[in-house]
Formats: structure tokens, sequence, C-alpha cells
């Protein structure tokens, strides 16, 4: 029961993040630009995390609806988070010349970031 009180308490930290963003404003020039490149962090630096393709897909129909906008806006705030970067970081192999012994090689082009294990 606590793990429940604890995520409704989450999400409603979210919306109100949400409600501020909107009340705030998103100035973000080149909208398509700025979310491909967060989807891109996402992959870059966490593992398995991948934009649903519907929402993707309806926020290109609605790019100059704010209400989408602030949703991307608290993902981008998400991918940044300090705590939760170092969270994500665990799976991978620590960058420097001493680590290049440890984890996954890869055939061709290596990732940016190797995973320690499948």
């Amino acid at each position: 029961m606590k793990q429940k009180g604890q995520k409704k308490k989450w999400f409603a930290r979210l919306k109100v993040q949400y409600d501020k963003i909107l009340e705030d404003g998103i100035p973000v020039e080149r909208p398509l630009y700025w979310i491909l490149d967060l989807m891109e962090y996402a992959d870059e630096n966490y593992y398995c995390v991948y934009t649903f393709a519907d929402f993707f897909e309806e926020t290109l129909e609605h790019l100059a609806d704010s209400r989408y906008l602030a949703l991307w806006k608290i993902y981008d705030h998400m991918l940044h988070d300090p705590e939760m970067e170092a969270a994500g970081d665990v799976v991978f192999v620590p960058d420097g010349p001493e680590y290049d012994h440890i984890g996954l090689h890869y055939f061709g082009t290596q990732p940016r970031r190797r995973l320690k294990k499948t």
C-alpha cells in the first residue's frame, strides 16, 4: 500500500510541474529538433528507454499545442535529473582507458557508452 501512495504523490508532483510549465510557457524555437535531441539523449544515456511511437506521432500532429510540449519538458527534466542519471549509469562501463577490458564489445561502430553485460 505504501508504494501506491508514493506513486500518487509522484504523479501529483508531476501535475504541479506540468501546470507550472504551462503557466510559464515553453520557449522552444525548433520543437521537433529539441524532441529528437531528447530521444537521442535518452537512448545514449539510459539503456532501452524509447519514446512511444504513438506519443511521438501525436505530438507531431499537435506540435504547436503547448500541452504536448509541456510533457516533453517534463521528460527533459527527468532525463537530466542527476539522481536518475546516476541510477542509469549502473548499466554502463565507466569512461576511461582503464575500463577498456570491461563490458561488452561490439562489432562495427561502438556505441557512445558500452554496457557492462547483457
